[in-house]
């Protein structure tokens, strides 16, 4: 059984020495995350920090340019008592890219990549940049999700009442909004 091992893994380990030959750079940056939720009662903000690594050059049996991973912890914003707001990870590694594409204009993939970690100046996410956001009606139970629209934060926290009694706020026209940078 060894022997018939001793070729398949000689053939691992040479594709995957194909495959680091194709990747001509490695980028790494840590980008932070800050939701600010403006509630009635003032501003409530989260932050979390995410690494994202982004391997450029021609990626074997994929055809795409660049593979990225990424890792981190959702930005959590507690915007009621009780009721917190998630930012979730999904989509993080070109997330600041398209925040801030005047930034980089006139370059290729690989020199903003290489350009991205010195980076300084917060962007703010706007349309398509927000990530997405998921509250939860029980947050001891993750089969309560649900989606927050980013443009309605009432709708997903109810606050048209809380408790029962009519929200002060809302006859005076204010509401729930998100700012994500």
């Amino acid at each position: 059984a060894f022997i018939a091992a001793v070729p398949v893994l000689y053939l691992l380990g040479q594709m995957v020495l194909l495959s680091l030959a194709f990747v001509r750079e490695h980028h790494v940056w840590h980008q932070n995350l800050t939701v600010t939720v403006e509630t009635p009662s003032g501003e409530n903000t989260g932050s979390a920090v995410v690494e994202v690594r982004a391997a450029f050059g021609q990626q074997p049996l994929s055809g795409n340019e660049v593979k990225y991973a990424y890792q981190g912890e959702a930005t959590v914003v507690e915007v009621a008592p009780g009721k917190y707001l998630f930012a979730l990870l999904g989509g993080s590694e070109e997330r600041f890219y398209y925040a801030a594409r005047d930034r980089f204009k006139g370059k290729e993939r690989g020199e903003w990549l290489y350009d991205i970690p010195k980076q300084t100046e917060p962007v703010e996410l706007i349309g398509k940049g927000v990530p997405l956001l998921v509250t939860f009606a029980d947050i001891t139970d993750p089969t309560t999700v649900t989606r927050v629209d980013p443009d309605d934060l009432d709708a997903s926290f109810g606050c048209d009442a809380y408790n029962g009694a009519a929200l002060p706020w809302r006859a005076a026209g204010q509401s729930f909004r998100h700012r994500a940078q």
